[in-house]
Parts: C-alpha cells; sequence; structure tokens
C-alpha cells in the first residue's frame, strides 16, 4: 500500500534512521497489518515527531521501543491517528449511503414480518460509520430497535473502541448528517450524543481481521470501506473472500470507492454500482 505523506524539509530535531522507520513500521504491520513504504520516511518523521515532544521522549528508539511494549497501546492507537490511518466521518461517500437505502428497505419488510437483519461494519474506528448505518435503519421506521436487527462493528483497536461505544461527538460532526436523518441529542456542551434507542442495536467489539472471526451467522450488509486498502495484496485477497463468504446470497458488500475485486471474490461477487458488491446466489 502507499501512503501519501506531507515532505518535511525542516532541520530534524531528533535522527530517526532507516532501521528505526522499519521497526516501526514492523510494529504496524505486526498489529494491524498495516507496512509503511521506506519512501515515507520523511512524512513519517513529520507527523510523529510531535508525538515524542509529548511523551517527553528524546529519541525515535525510546518512541519505538514504547509502541512495541505491551503498555504501548494508547500511542499505538495515537500513531495510528496521527499517520492519518483512520478516515471515517458521518455518512462518507454519499452515494453508497443511497444504494444503501434502497438495500436496506426490503430488509425493514423483512425485519417487520420477524425476519433477522445483520449488518457489519468492519474496521469502524471511533464509530461514525456504525452509526451511519444505525441511522439510516431508523429512518426506515422506529419500530426497528425492536425487531432482530442488530449491526456489529469491529476494530482492532481497543481505545478508539470504548470512543465509539459512547456515541458522543464534536458538534460539527451533524453537519454530515442528512437532515433527514437527524433525530439526534445535543448535551449541554454542544457535543452530539447518539440516540439510545440506535446504541442498543451496535455491538462494538475488537477484532483483528487476519484472525479467526468467533462469531456465526450470515450478514446482509457488510461495510469495510477503510481497512482493506491499507492491507497488502495476499492479506487483502484473503479477508474479501472470507467477508464474502459471511454475506448471505444477495447480500451485499460495500469497499472504498476505486476498490476493485482480485482472488476468490471476485468470483463470489459481482459488482453493483457505487463500489457495491453482491454475493452471487
Amino acid at each position: 500500500m502507499t501512503i501519501e505523506f506531507p515532505h518535511d524539509g525542516a532541520a530534524r530535531a531528533f535522527e530517526f534512521s532507516t532501521a528505526e522507520f522499519d521497526a516501526l513500521s514492523r510494529v504496524l504491520h505486526d498489529w494491524a497489518g498495516i507496512r509503511l513504504p521506506r519512501s515515507k520516511q520523511g512524512g513519517v518523521y513529520a507527523r510523529v515527531k510531535p508525538r515524542l515532544a509529548a511523551l517527553g521522549l528524546g529519541t525515535f528508539a525510546e518512541y519505538c521501543a514504547l509502541v512495541a511494549s505491551g503498555a504501548g497501546q494508547a500511542e499505538r492507537s495515537a500513531l495510528m491517528g496521527v499517520l492519518g490511518l483512520r478516515d471515517t466521518g458521518f455518512f462518507r461517500h454519499p452515494q453508497q449511503f443511497e444504494h444503501l437505502r434502497r438495500c436496506l428497505a426490503p430488509l425493514a419488510d423483512r425485519a417487520r414480518r420477524g425476519g433477522r437483519v445483520r449488518l457489519w461494519s468492519a474496521g469502524c474506528a471511533t464509530g461514525e460509520e456504525a452509526y451511519s448505518l444505525g441511522l439510516a435503519l431508523l429512518s426506515l421506521g422506529a419500530d426497528l430497535p425492536e425487531r432482530d436487527v442488530r449491526i456489529l462493528a469491529t476494530d482492532i483497536d481497543p481505545v478508539i473502541l470504548c470512543h465509539a461505544e459512547a456515541g458522543i461527538y464534536d458538534g460539527d460532526a451533524a453537519l454530515a448528517v442528512p437532515e433527514a436523518l437527524r433525530p439526534l441529542n445535543t448535551g449541554p456542551d454542544g457535543a452530539l450524543h447518539m440516540p439510545e434507542e440506535l446504541r442498543r442495536i451496535i455491538a462494538f467489539r475488537a477484532l483483528d481481521l487476519r484472525d479467526g472471526w468467533p462469531f456465526r451467522g450470515g450478514f446482509d450488509i457488510i461495510f469495510c470501506r477503510g481497512v482493506i486498502c491499507h492491507f497488502d495484496l495476499a492479506t487483502r485477497e484473503e479477508v474479501l473472500e472470507r467477508l464474502a463468504l459471511r454475506l448471505v446470497p444477495d447480500g451485499v458488500l460495500y469497499l472504498g470507492p476505486g476498490a476493485r475485486l482480485s482472488g476468490a471474490a471476485s468470483r463470489l461477487l459481482q459488482p453493483s454500482g457505487a463500489a457495491a458488491f453482491v454475493r452471487r446466489g
């Protein structure tokens, strides 16, 4: 994967050797499947340098040791953030949510007839995507949370999952939510609070997509738009195949705009527009 970073032409306050860059890259790869190309060493330095100052560390070697340690979970989470590896927000890529709404209407009817409906936000980051799925569902009927409708939201990072589960966001986040879907609560601090009936149907869980998936049953809708592009080709093809196999027949997988299928997933799924792919029956 290629990650674009700004070039840092300023004098360096810390030494950052290729060996230290490689060590940092190994930590991200081992933990989250992300490998940073050496061509981005200068950009990584520019983004990570403030973290050393904030933590009172004197060298990148100390920083690498911290993020690789058992006590480094919070800093690994911070590192993902400063490197821009979490591109999330409410109702990102609206054309996909227009496509989703057409898919959700028959699912809502099925739920009202007593059927089961399952959605999955894979790589949910701070939760905006999962709540966007839920808000889209609620727009089709306030009764749906009382039906057999559930949303699974997973991410490798337990630190940001705590934020996601709380369901509280900066008030400006509401600007990305279509007006028709804004039955949202604003706290006295101006923060945006996800409604309780929505939070009840979403389960946030820590999960590494490269590992085993400790749940059963098929999904009608899967969103995996942010994390897939960070994997190498072999891992990406394996995860896409497993996602495809978790869809029920005619279930839909949403990937990031411009995503292309390869490997076994290309035989299991057919394009449906808006970077959406339907499981063949």
